[in-house]
């Protein structure tokens, strides 16, 4: 088989739409927000202009989500925001290592725009790397951020040439022909030359790092670490354009502020944009002939989007003084310097940290952070921005992470770019 790269027609443009309610096509797991133990959105959710919008993408772009379920999350929102018009999934993953009744989930899928594009999503339990390449024992649902380079080598097939394909369950050899009959020597007969021409791959156009940090626990993220995700999205996924998401306020972090043992969300955002800053460096010294002046890594802040909306929700619900929460949120407003913006966050570590235990689907009690989760000060009912301090509520968070990210990758196809 062969391997197609880029060529220079790439586009995508995106508007938003007031009113236009979002399908959940896919997005069709059990994170609902919208039961009996949900309250209403708050007033200053629901104002003109917040929340109240959709986003719709064209695109001709082949994009790889890569990531935990929340990482899941946002590329099945990306998949409905870019109108997709055919889907299929990859490999599924059982729910449960231990019981299989408790069934399968979606872990590897991709969609086809009505503009040529895909969407993709490799699901992994912890930072991929090249050690990780093929270690089923490491493959979600187990931790380890494990991943298959099978499923990639499909998804790059159906990215060349859409086809149905055969699914995969568990770790599973892949169910591909393209996997089992590689060894067909071509020109041997009119099967195998069929068969090598179903098996030609082309590239993806960029990589959406959501970083896994809630499987990590105490484990600090390493800035060689960074480089191995970039070496694998450029070299082994073919993409020039990477972007890296900042990690959100979420139950799985110790706080904003960091300590000696823990590494807090200051400390790990600062290294995602510092790392980002110094690749944009780095590229920048490259003769503007030599083909590594294309490559690109940028920054979602999905940070800055998860602190906006605790702060605001705490505001409403009571836990932050009304003067002193609008104060800080005055200067986050008025800085456009990531170390000054993640500085005034931390601030606020106090806040952020204060939780409660509060009974969930019915067996479990999570401890939930209050600003983030509650829909008031006790806590008598959760709000519909988190549905259980990690994963978000889609059906209202979406609108403003598919404008960020299509923003992003619209500035990613000019000729020069900065990093943020």
């Amino acid at each position: 088989s062969t391997t197609t790269t880029h060529d220079d027609n790439k586009f995508l443009s995106y508007q938003t739409i007031r009113g236009d309610p979002f399908n959940q096509t896919f997005v069709q797991d059990y994170r609902q927000c919208d039961g009996p133990d949900r309250a209403e959105l708050s007033k200053s959710f629901q104002k003109p202009g917040v929340l109240d919008f959709t986003t719709q993408i064209n695109t001709n772009l082949n994009i790889l989500f890569v990531g935990s379920s929340v990482g899941m999350q946002f590329s099945q929102g990306f998949q409905e925001a870019t109108q997709a018009i055919k889907r299929q999934v990859v490999r599924h993953s059982r729910r449960n290592i231990r019981f299989i009744e408790k069934g399968f989930h979606e872990n590897t899928h991709i969609s086809l725009t009505k503009d040529g594009g895909t969407v993709s999503m490799l699901r992994s339990t912890g930072l991929i790397s090249h050690k990780n390449r093929d270690k089923a024992y490491k493959v979600d649902p187990r931790g380890g951020g494990g991943w298959l380079s099978s499923d990639i080598r499909e998804l790059k097939r159906l990215v060349h040439t859409w086809k149905e394909i055969q699914q995969s369950f568990g770790t599973a050899t892949s169910s591909s022909p393209c996997e089992n009959q590689m060894h067909i020597a071509v020109g041997e007969n009119r099967l195998s030359k069929e068969l090598y021409d179903l098996c030609n791959e082309t590239n993806f156009d960029v990589v959406v790092h959501q970083i896994p940090i809630e499987w990590r626990h105490k484990e600090r993220l390493q800035w060689r670490e960074l480089d191995e995700l970039l070496d694998l999205s450029f070299e082994h996924f073919g993409a020039n354009i990477v972007i890296l998401q900042t990690s959100p306020i979420n139950n799985n972090m110790a706080g904003i502020a960091d300590s000696d043992d823990v590494m807090g969300a200051a400390e790990l955002n600062t290294m995602i944009w510092n790392f980002s800053r110094a690749f944009e460096a780095k590229v920048q010294s490259f003769n503007f002939t030599d083909p590594y002046r294309k490559r690109k890594v940028l920054v979602m802040d999905v940070f800055a989007y998860s602190f906006s909306m605790f702060l605001q929700n705490s505001l409403d619900i009571g836990l932050i003084p009304l003067e002193h929460g609008m104060q800080i949120q005055d200067k986050l407003e008025q800085t456009d310097d990531f170390g000054m913006f993640i500085s005034l966050t931390a601030t606020m570590d106090d806040f952020v940290k204060q939780t409660l235990m509060k009974q969930f689907m019915e067996t479990k009690s999570f401890r939930f952070r209050i600003g983030q989760n509650c829909a008031d000060i006790n806590c008598t009912k959760l709000n519909r921005l988190s549905y259980d301090g990690m994963h978000w509520c889609m059906s209202n968070t979406h609108s403003r992470l598919n404008a960020g990210l299509a923003c992003l990758m619209k500035c990613s196809l000019t000729k020069e770019y900065k990093a943020e």
